[in-house]
C-alpha cells in the first residue's frame, strides 16, 4: 500500500523557502457546505453524536432565546476543515492543535464563506517523526453579507511516511481493544445518563472555581461513526465519489492552478488518498498510524458537545484552544469532559474558563484544551 503514496525521504531547506513564500497570501479553497439549512446542520450534529434539540428540533429552538435552530459551533469545519497544509509534497499532515474564537452562533439560514491563509512555517523535531515541519494557519467564516462568524488558528506537522529504512512517522500497530461486557455496560450507561442542561439558564454567578463539565462518551469508535461523520462534515476536498475522483486527479495533474491551496497538490494527485486512512487500517499503518484513526477536528465537536450540553442554550462557545496529542483509533472510546479554572469579566462579558480534556478507555489523555464560555449574568439583566 505505501508504494501508492509519493514519498521524500527528507524535509528540506528549499521545500521550506518554497512554502514559507506562501505566508499571507489567500489560498483556494473548496467549500463542503454554504449554506446553514435544516439539514446540513443536523447532519452535522448527527456526525458527532450530538442530538441536542438545539440543533435538531426545530420546534424547540423556536421556543428559545434565538427563535431559530443554531448549528453545533463546530459545524463551521463542514463548510472547510480546519486545515492550511501547502506544499511539502509527500509529507504527511497531522493536526496539532485548533485555536477557535466565535463571534455569535450560527443560525439556520445562514450562507457562508471561509477565507484562508498560512501564517507561519518552521522546522521542529520530535521523538516520532524526526525532523518535521510545522505550519500555521489562518481561517475566517463570515456570511456572505460580510457579518464575522468565526475565525481559527490553526496548526498542523508535516511528517516523513515511513520509508523502510526506520525513518519517519512509525506508530507500532495498535490491535482493535476488546471490551469486557462490565466495560460496555459502563460506556451504555454513560451514554443514556448524558447530562443536558438545555433551557434550565445557567447564571454565570451560579457557577464555582472545580465545578465539573460533565464527561460526554464517544465510541467504541468504528468505521460506521466515522461514515455519520463524513456525512456532516466531509474530511477533505479529496473525498469524492470514484468518478469525480479520476477527473480531480487529472485535473490536479494539468491545470494544479485551478485546486485548492489550502492542501498540498499532491494530495490530489495520489491514486489512493492517504485520508482513507480514517477508515482502512493498511492505508493508515501505510502513513505510520497505528491503525485507522479519527480526525482532530471531529475530537474537537466532541469537546465543544460536552461543553454545550454544560452551558445551556443561553450561553455562548466563545473561544476553544485544543490540542491532540495521541491518535484515536478504531475500537477507542474517549470520554470528554471538563472542569471550571476560574471566572472573569472579559470585555463586558461574563466568562466562565474551563480545562477540558478527552481520555481513553485505558485512562490515557488523547485531547486537551481550554473553553471560554459567555454565561447569563444575573448582575446584567436585574
Amino acid at each position: 500500500m505505501s508504494r501508492v503514496f509519493q514519498n521524500n525521504h527528507a524535509i528540506t531547506d528549499a521545500m521550506v523557502e518554497e512554502v514559507r513564500a506562501l505566508i499571507g497570501r489567500d489560498l483556494r479553497v473548496a467549500q463542503y457546505n454554504e449554506f446553514a439549512s435544516y439539514d446540513t446542520i443536523r447532519h452535522y450534529a448527527f456526525g458527532i453524536g450530538d442530538d441536542n434539540p438545539l440543533w435538531c428540533d426545530e420546534e424547540y429552538a423556536s421556543g428559545t432565546k434565538y427563535g431559530t435552530q443554531l448549528a453545533p459551533p463546530l459545524f463551521l469545519v463542514s463548510v472547510i476543515p480546519s486545515s492550511v497544509t501547502p506544499g511539502f509534497p509527500g509529507i504527511q499532515p497531522l493536526k496539532v492543535a485548533d485555536h477557535w474564537t466565535w463571534y455569535r452562533p450560527v443560525r439556520r439560514g445562514d450562507r457562508i464563506r471561509a477565507s484562508a491563509k498560512l501564517t507561519a512555517v518552521d522546522i521542529v523535531e520530535g521523538k516520532i517523526g524526526g525532523r518535521m515541519a510545522k505550519e500555521w494557519g489562518e481561517i475566517v467564516y463570515k456570511t456572505t453579507e460580510g457579518e464575522l462568524l468565526a475565525r481559527v488558528e490553526t496548526e498542523h506537522l508535516r511528517v516523513m511516511r515511513p520509508d523502510g529504512q526506520g525513518d519517519g512517522l512509525s506508530y507500532a500497530d495498535q490491535p482493535e481493544y476488546q471490551y469486557t461486557e462490565s466495560e460496555l455496560k459502563r460506556i451504555e450507561h454513560d451514554v443514556f445518563n448524558e447530562e443536558r442542561r438545555g433551557s434550565e439558564v445557567r447564571y454565570w454567578e451560579s457557577v464555582n472555581v472545580g465545578d465539573e463539565i460533565p464527561a460526554v462518551v464517544k465510541g467504541p469508535l468504528d468505521q460506521v461513526t466515522m461514515t455519520c461523520y463524513y456525512a456532516g462534515a466531509i474530511g477533505t476536498p479529496g473525498y469524492k465519489a470514484s468518478e469525480l475522483r479520476w477527473k480531480q486527479w487529472r485535473q490536479a495533474h494539468e491545470f494544479p492552478e485551478t485546486m485548492p491551496g489550502n492542501y498540498p497538490l499532491d494530495y490530489f494527485q495520489e491514486r489512493v488518498l492517504p485520508s482513507l486512512g480514517h477508515q482502512n487500517h493498511s492505508v493508515a499503518r501505510a502513513i505510520g498510524m497505528p491503525g485507522a484513526y479519527d480526525n482532530g477536528h471531529q475530537r474537537m465537536g466532541w469537546l465543544a458537545h460536552a461543553v454545550t450540553n454544560w452551558m445551556g442554550d443561553d450561553g455562548l462557545l466563545k473561544h476553544l484552544s485544543v490540542k491532540v496529542v495521541r491518535p484515536n483509533v478504531f475500537g477507542n472510546t474517549t470520554w470528554m469532559r471538563g472542569r471550571v479554572t476560574s471566572k472573569a469579566i472579559r470585555d463586558g462579558e461574563a466568562c466562565v474558563i474551563a480545562e477540558i480534556r478527552g481520555e481513553d478507555q485505558t485512562g490515557q489523555l488523547n485531547t486537551f484544551g481550554e473553553a471560554t464560555i459567555v454565561l447569563p449574568s444575573r448582575a446584567a439583566s436585574a
